[in-house]
């Protein structure tokens, strides 16, 4: 009887090990694939790349320069991964100068 459940343990605890030798093989891949996966949209790292920063704008009555500022902003938000409204209003109104920033 006690070899009997003596065998039976080492049996049970045959199946563990492997279990766990599966479970960490699997981890073992899960964090290889994780250290080596593409950011999405294929882009490269933002601390790798130099991301120029806008230029101001002045409130200069020209309709094409507002919305190039608007654009340099939007592409300058995704670039560095801002998306927190309150620091792009914040950041963005950093750069008007002169009759702008009194709107």
């Amino acid at each position: 009887m006690i070899n009997d459940m003596s065998e039976d343990f080492r049996a049970t605890l045959d199946v563990v090990r492997n279990e766990i030798a599966d479970v960490n093989t699997k981890l073992s891949l899960t964090m290889r694939a994780m250290a080596n996966q593409v950011p999405v949209g294929g882009a490269v790292p933002v601390t790798k790349v130099k991301v120029l920063e806008p230029k101001p704008f002045c409130g200069v009555r020209d309709a094409k320069a507002l919305e190039n500022f608007i654009f340099d902003f939007e592409q300058y938000f995704k670039a560095t991964n801002i998306v927190i409204k309150e620091a792009k209003v914040t950041l963005t109104t950093m750069y008007l100068c002169k009759d702008a920033k009194l709107w």
